[in-house]
């Protein structure tokens, strides 16, 4: 009786383990299925990783519990610098949005880091703990017995915010003014640039030629501007590698006066503040070359009158004027 107890045995403990498998495996198909996302993809022709990060997103949802979160996400891939790669991961599910940047020194480093931080909103009941063996696995050598492993600390994903990347760099910049002088001036003249994360500043060194203004009995008042201006600019929005940003600054304008064709000639200069803001494009060619435009206002904070004796005032600068650039910059 014995033998055929044991069989019977075998053969119930046989199909528990059927069972169990098949209630595993139901529960794994369940928690693959309730977690999806759908990723927008922008990266250079330098980094053609895209199906490598899918891939690795999708086999780090291999583990149960991965909750019922549905993801919106948007990929931005960027080459700042030479060996200098950014990620920005921007997420959007029905109960949050937010965005995360990673950088690295090649783009295959950020994919990897942003494709732990996407796993991780899709699955948010595992830790991080259980995801990253996934993408860094190694094989420890054996050890005799009795010899303790040594502890490690696990590897984090890059935070956002941790290093502050700031590039300077040189720009040439063609401008158009109103405002200042008779009619439109147009000018050109070199800058100084410096891009700290989404902050940007500028020091621009315009020269704009003599602008004439005719007097009656053919006497002319001749114009010249030279204006130094300044601006602090914060990125509000970017797509690929356009950024747009708002800024605010000041102003110096020197005004030269020169009257020409009457009896005693004179010439005067005349030195006033602005206030400007407006709003600039900025187009990343290469990692160290851009193209940038961009329009602002200015609101002079003094109004000298340009007089000729005998004639009053013939020019006073307007109450709003207004400008707008283009240029190219090149990063050091």
């Amino acid at each position: 009786m014995r033998p055929g107890f044991g069989k019977k045995k075998c053969v119930c403990l046989f199909a528990v383990l059927i069972g169990m498998a098949a209630v595993f495996g139901a529960e794994r198909a369940r928690a693959e299925s309730s977690a999806s996302f759908n990723i927008t993809w922008n990266a250079p022709a330098e980094c053609p990783l895209r199906e490598q990060f899918v891939s690795d997103v999708r086999r780090l949802l291999q583990v149960p519990d991965m909750g019922q979160l549905k993801v919106e996400a948007s990929v931005d891939v960027e080459q700042i610098a030479e060996r200098r790669w950014r990620l920005k991961l921007q997420t959007r599910a029905a109960s949050f949005s937010g965005e995360r940047v990673v950088e690295g020194e090649s783009c295959a480093a950020v994919l990897s880091a942003g494709a732990v931080v996407l796993a991780l909103l899709i699955a948010p009941t595992v830790s991080a703990d259980a995801l990253l063996p996934e993408i860094q696995k190694t094989e420890e050598p054996a050890r005799p017995p009795g010899i303790a492993r040594k502890p490690t600390r696990p590897v984090q994903p890059a935070q956002p915010g941790r290093k502050t990347i700031a590039r300077a760099g040189f720009s040439v910049t063609a401008a158009i003014a109103g405002g200042a002088q008779p009619g439109l001036g147009f000018g050109w003249g070199p800058g100084v640039n410096l891009a700290v994360e989404r902050w940007y500043f500028a020091t621009y060194f315009f020269d704009f030629p003599v602008r004439r203004r005719s007097l009656s009995g053919g006497a002319t008042v001749e114009l010249s501007l030279y204006r130094a201006q300044g601006v602090a600019c914060f990125e509000i929005t970017r797509f690929g590698r356009l950024a747009s940003r708002t800024c605010a600054g000041g102003a110096l304008d020197a005004g030269r006066g020169q009257s020409l064709g009457i009896f005693e000639p004179a010439s005067d200069t005349a030195i006033w503040w602005s206030l400007l803001g407006g709003f600039t494009l900025e187009w990343s060619a290469t990692s160290q070359g851009s193209v940038t435009g961009g329009v602002c206002a200015l609101v002079p904070l003094a109004r000298p009158n340009y007089t000729v004796e005998g004639r009053g005032t013939v020019f006073e600068p307007k109450a709003l004027g207004i400008q707008a650039t283009l240029g190219g910059v090149v990063y050091f």
